[in-house]
């Protein structure tokens, strides 16, 4: 079982590992290409060649004035010796360095289909150098320019070109010290830059073109990883030629994932959005985003994201529109995850069944997502040649307070959700909506509730749906005896505690601006009779009902007289207040006793009622 569950694991994991992997290895590449230095301008090339693929790397004449590296060791450098010569560059002094310009070429073939591709990197620049700290260091440009290939899925032509990027007090040794490649090593957390900028460029990806903003960060430090960049290539190496990768494997890749988390923080991140346009089959294409900001990211929070102003617009055989104001991915917090993964105490021992019971130990807080201002104008295939035209005001998601993967507060809410009603609808529903004179829906919902652990209770503040020219459902409560063990991740310890919770109060409160005439006319049509007679049928069967059930006594007489009111048509509003006459509230054999008679229920409850 051990093995089938690690294998399983493998798979993914790998994946992440290779996708991670190539990520550091471009930035590295990129930084260090910006960091090279000799003392004579000449040219050079380095071959790296694989099963699909193969690399050159061509640097043009390089300008260094008062370097203390020499041009030998430079070259290295770039060619891939970057590990042997890791502490050289780390105390690199100059005044200063360019490097007029890079070509990194490479070749895919798959199948038999050849493709090249070039990637430039013009007037790459560093200043005032002093034990590895550049004051500046600059790139010009970057340009790319990769050709199809099908078998490589890549369909279409890919061109970029991006302007001037500006680091500023940028650390070579703090990031090599990062990346585990000087020694001795630094558990302590350095700045690696003060400020990165990178001006915009553009993206033409076969036929849509894109105009990218700005980027720009503030601070970013790190320290050194657990497991070093080399030490990472030798486990992806190991991995990829692994059938079953050893669980001594997979516990140093997962180590390196958890470490990952706390090695860097980030300052917030913003960029400047983007506009892109093409055709294609008779269609034209726009889309656009505006600013999109990242929050600071370091000690097991992956940070908020948020993008403005999204718009999207197609025209031509099939034309639609969507925008949205602002969208936003809150933060997650993998402290637990990473917490779970420490109090291990046998990793040999975790199996499916194993995780089976622990899982919910590993889920990261995560605290929600928001929406504002959604449009969507697009073609309704069920009906024609209409439309279906929807708008939403806000969404939102908050999630907090997390227990055994758990929130234990939660709040869910919509408001101004807008769509139009089909001029012949199929559903019933919609018919009536219709039939009232409604055109359009504009409803709007909440849920807020929370876990009290010191009082050991659940308050629902609110749960409530409202809708324009339907009117308003609001109920609120608060719950006694929810101790901790509501949370635990065993189901039946849970489910012991869940029956163990009590209503203390509840309140519910509608008003009826059109909703009531329609879960009637539902009901008449049903029943087949007229939707006067049957609503005046049903009031003066509530009355007697709930007299009869709770007993003749003033409460009863009042809610039975506020509910057929309600129910007639006389009253809009109806209010029902329901309190516990005992601190550990109704719970379940409370409730089990009133369903053999429910004549008790004012033994245990009082209400109070109130209409309008």
């Amino acid at each position: 079982m051990q093995k089938q569950f690690l294998g399983g694991a493998t798979k993914g994991l790998k994946t992440c590992l290779l996708a991670g992997t190539a990520t550091l290895a471009l930035g590295a590449s990129v930084t260090f290409a910006q960091d090279s230095t000799t003392s004579e301008p000449t040219s050079h090339s380095a071959t790296i060649t694989s099963s699909s693929m193969k690399y050159a790397l061509e640097v043009g004449p390089i300008d260094a004035v008062d370097s203390n590296v020499d041009a030998e060791t430079i070259r290295n450098i770039i060619s891939g010796k970057l590990v042997e010569n890791a502490n050289a560059l780390a105390g690199l002094n100059a005044k200063s360095i360019l490097i007029p310009e890079i070509k990194l070429t490479y070749t895919i073939e798959v199948d038999g289909n050849v493709s090249d591709n070039l990637f430039v990197f013009k007037n790459i620049a560093l200043t005032n150098v002093k034990d590895g700290v550049a004051q500046t260091a600059s790139m010009e440009s970057v340009s790319g320019d990769m050709s199809p290939n099908k078998a490589a899925d890549m369909d279409v032509p890919f061109k970029m070109a991006f302007g001037q990027s500006t680091i500023t007090q940028f650390n070579l040794g703090a990031l090599l010290n990062a990346y585990g490649m000087i020694t001795p090593k630094s558990d302590e957390m350095v700045r690696v830059y003060q400020d990165y900028i990178v001006a915009g460029g553009t993206l033409d990806i076969g036929p849509v073109h894109c105009d990218i903003g700005k980027y720009q960060s503030g601070e970013y430090k790190a320290r050194a990883m657990k497991i070093s960049y080399p030490e990472l290539m030798a486990l992806a190496g190991e991995l990829e030629a692994s059938k079953e990768p050893s669980p001594e494997q997979m516990v140093k890749l997962i180590d390196f994932y958890a470490d990952l988390l706390y090695s860097f923080e980030t300052s917030p991140v913003e960029f400047d959005g983007l506009n892109c346009a093409g055709s294609d089959d008779d269609m034209n294409f726009e889309m656009s985003m505006g600013k999109v900001t990242m929050g600071a990211m370091g000690n097991g929070i992956y940070p908020a994201v948020s993008a403005n102003d999204i718009a999207i617009k197609v025209s031509g055989k099939e034309n639609g529109e969507f925008t949205l104001g602002n969208f936003t991915f809150k933060e997650i917090d993998f402290n637990p995850t990473v917490e779970a993964y420490n109090n291990i105490e046998d990793i040999t021992a975790v199996d499916a069944e194993w995780f089976e019971r622990n899982f919910r130990s590993f889920i990261p807080a995560f605290a929600g997502l928001s929406i504002d201002n959604f449009f969507a104008d697009v073609p309704d295939d069920k009906n024609g040649d209409q439309r279906v035209v929807v708008e939403m005001e806000s969404f939102d998601v908050s999630l907090a307070d997390y227990i055994n993967g758990i929130p234990s507060k939660i709040s869910l809410s919509s408001s101004g959700v807008q769509a139009d009603i089909p001029e012949n609808p199929s559903e019933d529903g919609l018919k009536q909506l219709r039939a009232m004179g409604l055109e359009r829906l504009n409803v709007g919902y909440e849920l807020t509730l929370g876990w009290d652990e010191a009082a050991q209770a659940i308050d629902i503040a609110r749960l409530m749906f409202t809708g324009e020219q339907l009117g308003t459902i609001d109920i609120s409560g608060y719950l006694v005896g929810a101790s901790e063990e509501l949370f635990a991740t065993d189901p039946q310890m849970a489910m012991i505690a869940a029956m163990g919770l009590g209503v203390k109060e509840l309140d519910i409160e509608m008003d009826n601006e059109g909703f009531l005439d329609i879960v009637l006319a539902q009901a008449a049509a049903e029943q087949g009779a007229p939707v006067d007679a049957f609503q005046t049928q049903l009031s003066a069967m509530a009355n007697g009902m709930i007299v009869g059930l709770l007993g003749g006594v003033d409460q009863a007489v009042d809610l039975g007289s506020a509910v057929s009111g309600f129910v007639g048509g006389e009253n809009k509003y109806i209010g029902i207040a329901i309190t516990s006459k005992s601190e550990t509230g109704v719970g379940m054999p409370q409730i089990m006793a009133l369903q053999a008679d429910p004549t008790k229920a004012l033994d245990y409850v009082d209400i109070e009622t109130n209409t309008q």
